[in-house]
């Protein structure tokens, strides 16, 4: 099904209007791609009936927020880039006494899980400040319960036992329980509570106070946005990381033009530049 780029437009005005949430820096053929699942959901013969229910249904336009603005994230994504968290990362957040970490967009929380079993496997957690945030409420909701349903996660297991095997622990047996009567599995109960969730939009929301941070994860929210938004929002992270700690972008995420001047690259990392 076709949705006209005027249709996009009006639907991004009813938001704003009706919620605030301004979603025109977003690329349009990724709003089209969430649109069209949210008309295949709700069995909906054409965008017009999308853009009447909306206009006539505040709830239901905070279900196709819910929809639109959901990112996808698994268990330890890119394991090659966590790797390399381990190399260079770690042991500099090792010679601190403490240390704060922003997981920006973090959806269901599983990478800022994975981020968490990390820290404590190397004795770094009772150091850590770890904030994660994402603007969709439904997905925050999921990561502070850490809960995930086996027959949609089971095929990144993988990524699992693969980090497991390069720092020689057992993740999954030492983090997770499993349900299978139920199909699910979830993060163990003394391991819950540990990263502050939230629900907080990165381009509209204030900072959070006292931002300075040594790590800041932005993993494939930029593919979402244009470009004058993308260097805005790394001009903003730039401001709230410490001199010469780390932004950890997705791995098919670069930074181009002048932004890409305020960073090193070490491995799949940014590193911001010591101000002379």
């Amino acid at each position: 099904m076709n949705i006209s780029l005027s249709t996009v437009e009006k639907i991004i005005s009813i938001i704003k209007e009706q919620v605030g949430y301004d979603f025109s820096q977003y690329h349009k053929e990724s709003i089209v791609r969430r649109l069209e699942r949210v008309i295949e959901e709700y069995n909906l013969k054409h965008p017009d009936e999308l853009l009447t229910k909306m206009t006539n249904n505040p709830v239901f336009t905070l279900n196709v927020i819910d929809i639109i603005s959901i990112t996808t994230t698994e268990w330890f994504r890119d394991p090659c880039t966590w790797k390399e968290f381990v190399k260079v990362i770690i042991p500099d957040l090792a010679k601190k006494e403490k240390f704060n970490i922003w997981h920006i967009a973090c959806s269901t929380g599983q990478e800022a899980y994975s981020l968490y079993f990390l820290l404590d496997i190397f004795d770094l957690v009772d150091r850590a400040n770890i904030i994660a945030t994402d603007m969709n409420s439904n997905a925050i909701f999921r990561a502070r319960e850490g809960v995930y349903y086996l027959y949609i996660e089971k095929d990144f297991f993988k990524n699992i036992y693969e980090i497991s095997d390069y720092i020689g622990k057992d993740i999954f047996n030492t983090y997770y329980y499993i349900d299978e009567k139920e199909s699910i599995f979830g993060v163990k109960k003394e391991y819950l509570n540990k990263i502050k969730f939230y629900k907080h939009n990165i381009l509209t929301d204030p900072l959070p106070e006292n931002s300075s941070f040594d790590v800041i994860f932005c993993r494939n929210l930029l593919i979402y946005l244009n470009t004058e938004c993308q260097n805005l929002l790394i001009y903003k992270l730039y401001r709230i990381l410490k001199e010469k700690c780390f932004l950890f972008l997705g791995y098919h995420e670069t930074l181009l033009g002048p932004v890409s001047d305020l960073f090193d690259k070490v491995s799949y990392f940014y590193r911001k530049k010591e101000i002379k």
